[in-house]
C-alpha cells in the first residue's frame, strides 16, 4: 500500500494458543498512525471463518466477531488452528517512518476486556 492510502486493506493470519469459542472476538489496536475508517464491509473472513464477518470499531480498536464457516460443523477453534481475515479501509500513514506494531488479542466482549 502506498502512504497515505486510504483504501487499504491488511490480512491477518492468527494461531490461536488455547481453544477459542465461536462468537468471541479478535481485538486488533492498530499503531497510532494508522488510522481505520468505519465501513459496512471491511472484514472478510479468508480461512476459517464466515466470508462476511462483523466488525465493531470502539475506542480506536476493531473488533472482528469470530464466526466459523459453518456454524452446524464447527463451534469453536482448537488450540493451534488457523485464521485468516482481512480488514480493509485503513489509512497509512503520510510517511514512510516505521510505526508500533499491532496489538492483537482474543476477547469475550467488546464492552469487557476479559482476554483468552
Amino acid at each position: 500500500m502506498a502512504n497515505g492510502d486510504k483504501e487499504g486493506m491488511y490480512i491477518f493470519t492468527l494461531q490461536f494458543s488455547t481453544t477459542v469459542n465461536m462468537n468471541e472476538y479478535v481485538k486488533i489496536q492498530p499503531p497510532s498512525a494508522v488510522q481505520i475508517a468505519p465501513s459496512s464491509d471491511q472484514c472478510k473472513g479468508i480461512e476459517n471463518l464466515s466470508p462476511l464477518l462483523s466488525c465493531t470499531i470502539s475506542d480506536g480498536s476493531i473488533f472482528v466477531r469470530l464466526v466459523p464457516e459453518d456454524v452446524s460443523v464447527q463451534t469453536d477453534w482448537k488450540e493451534n488452528s488457523t485464521i485468516k481475515f482481512s480488514i480493509g479501509s485503513i489509512t497509512n500513514p503520510l510517511s514512510f517512518e516505521l510505526t508500533d506494531s499491532f496489538k492483537i488479542y482474543v476477547t469475550t466482549s467488546v464492552n469487557n476486556n476479559y482476554y483468552v
